[in-house]
């Protein structure tokens, strides 16, 4: 719930944001092992 929170309280305060995709997971897909 914070990290939703902090995301939403950014994209308000930001002037302006253009064809992002923001990840808001806690931190999961750093952690995440991909197999090569």
């Amino acid at each position: 719930p914070e990290d939703i929170a902090e995301a939403v309280a950014w994209l308000i305060g930001a002037g302006f944001v253009t064809g992002q995709a923001i990840n808001v997971d806690g931190g999961m897909t750093a952690k995440m092992i991909y197999a090569d």
